[in-house]
């Protein structure tokens, strides 16, 4: 479309009927003229004339360099009413029209703005392309660069640890309903898809030390007996119900997406060597006893298999260890549960021995992942020294990370939660971080492909719904402006969605809806407001 001018382009429908054109037994016409594709399926190319679908028929128009473009070649009139880097152009019929270099064209002085009759039903606009910024702030790519092959590149979703928030406000039904709803729910909450559940190990129930109100977990396994040679125990599967109770309710709000990773942070009081669930007399050394391996996995085991038989919870993944090789985990500790293994035959022992109690139960489709480790550094070192066996049975490595020469850091500083719970008002306070969260876990879904993005951006495709989703961030305290280059896929259509938070929780905006961008042709330019998330949805991209 020529600069200065929008043409209308109607989407109604229309039946003329031809005997050489396909798409007439679809109850459309084919074009007369056009050869710009707005719309391609199964049965053929789709363009656009005198505001109605037409089918393109291959080869039509070739001798005509503007059909490439939505316009018809003039059949008869020469005069230039504009010249651009596209050719030479006519007006016939109150259209534009491409002058054939075939033809001589003769110049006419400028004339007025010829008038274009829209049709007799109010047309859809079709958007004009804009002009590329000429100087953006920040240029970004976005490439067909897969960020990782691991699960066929299918995104599995954002989540949350239930440690310990879980645990401490789930005697209240109505907070765990309110919690479930602002975290798991697609459609009012963040939509996030992954729990991270705690099997408590328990402590000895004399102990005391943990003054915590949200991390002194109860265990399932009661009245401890042990022979010399092995031990046993009998089970409450009434334990644990605040922790639970969230979670029930958190699955059910997206059962066919959420999913369930089950981590122990100790083994039971009475399988360790300290006698207490928060670590060793000695935080540097293991505090499972060398002869409860197998019964700390028959433990793990037994919880995953009443979860998935008797609540209807089955458990993605498993792992025994969290955090292993530090040394935070001491005996009486006011913290938390914690257990040390060290790296090579503690942590590869614990791995093959809840391996083979799994399958014993039948839940050969439950991953085994590691090792959890505190940091990604520390993390490559504990898998590097697993043994071959421990190695072939992990199908998923899990850690954490606080920061190292390979991780994310908490960029905001300060309280690392999104959301605080007001129990006297039977309430949930959420912190402007929550919105920034959700400005990803909301639009990058399950399924999606995250693809190479580079300037505090992260990209997405989805190639069911052919759109790609871009995150963008900007700390700066000035407004940016950012050009997204998209030139290596196959083509962009003429929305982009933007949803952004910016400012803080009492004034700022939230996931605020704002006007729909239009892309230049293989890519958009957009406005980052000064220390704010946006989010861009681009419908129409082609792989």
């Amino acid at each position: 479309m020529k600069t200065g001018f929008a043409l209308l382009i109607s989407i109604a429908l229309a039946t003329k009927a031809s005997a050489d054109c396909w798409a007439t037994r679809l109850g459309f016409p084919c074009c007369e003229y056009s050869a710009q594709v707005f719309y391609t399926d199964n049965d053929g190319k789709w363009s656009i004339e005198n505001g109605e679908w037409c089918g393109i028929i291959e080869n039509q128009n070739s001798n005509c360099w503007s059909a490439k473009l939505g316009y018809p070649c003039c059949k008869s009139t020469t005069a230039v009413e504009m010249s651009d880097s596209d050719g030479q152009w006519g007006v016939e019929n109150g259209q534009w029209c491409g002058i054939q270099k075939t033809q001589n064209p003769t110049t006419q002085p400028a004339v007025t703005q010829p008038a274009i009759t829209q049709p007799a039903v109010q047309p859809t606009q079709v958007p004009q392309r804009p002009a590329q910024h000429p100087k953006p702030d920040i240029s970004t790519n976005v490439k067909q660069i897969y960020a990782s092959n691991f699960n066929n590149r299918r995104f599995e979703g954002f989540g949350t640890s239930f440690c310990w928030w879980a645990n401490r406000l789930g005697y209240s039904d109505s907070l765990a309903e309110k919690a479930a709803t602002l975290f798991y729910d697609k459609v009012n909450g963040l939509g996030l898809t992954v729990i991270r559940y705690n099997i408590g190990g328990g402590d000895d129930p004399t102990h005391h030390h943990i003054t915590r109100t949200d991390s002194n977990m109860p265990g399932y396994a009661i009245n401890p007996r042990y022979d010399g040679r092995s031990y046993t125990w009998d089970y409450n599967w009434n334990s644990d119900a605040n922790q639970r109770n969230v979670l029930l309710k958190s699955v059910a709000k997206n059962r066919d997406e959420i999913i369930v990773e089950a981590f122990s942070n100790s083994p039971p009081y009475f399988m360790t060597n300290s006698g207490c669930s928060t670590g060793n007399f000695d935080a540097n050394k293991d505090n499972l006893k060398s002869d409860a391996y197998p019964a700390f996995a028959k433990y793990l085991a037994d919880v995953a298999e009443h979860f998935k038989t008797s609540w209807g919870v089955g458990f993605q993944s498993i792992t025994p260890v969290n955090e292993p090789f530090t040394n935070y985990w001491g005996a009486n500790s006011k913290k938390q549960e914690g257990c040390h293994f060290d790296q090579g035959n503690s942590e590869s022992k614990i791995i093959v021995e809840l391996k083979k109690a799994i399958d014993q139960r039948g839940l050969r489709d439950m991953q085994i992942s590691g090792t959890d480790e505190t940091s990604i550094d520390t993390q490559i070192t504990s898998f590097q020294k697993l043994s071959n066996e421990a190695k072939n049975i992990i199908t998923r490595i899990d850690t954490h990370t606080y920061g190292g020469n390979s991780g994310m850091i908490n960029l905001n500083g300060g309280y690392w939660g999104v959301a605080v719970a007001d129990h006297d008002n039977d309430k949930i306070i959420l912190s402007q971080k929550y919105y920034g969260f959700g400005q990803f876990s909301r639009y990058i879904r399950p399924g999606y492909t995250i693809i190479g993005c580079y300037n505090n951006s992260v990209a997405a495709y989805d190639s069911q719904g052919k759109k790609l989703v871009i995150v963008a961030t900007n700390p700066a305290g000035t407004n940016k402006i950012v050009d997204f280059n998209l030139s290596t896929f196959t083509s962009v259509g003429y929305n982009v969605k933007v949803i952004r938070t910016s400012g803080s929780i009492n004034n700022g905006e939230h996931w605020a809806e704002l006007p729909s961008l239009v892309p230049y042709g293989k890519g958009f330019n957009a406005e980052l407001k000064a220390n704010s998330i946006t989010t861009f949805i681009v419908d129409d991209v082609e792989w």
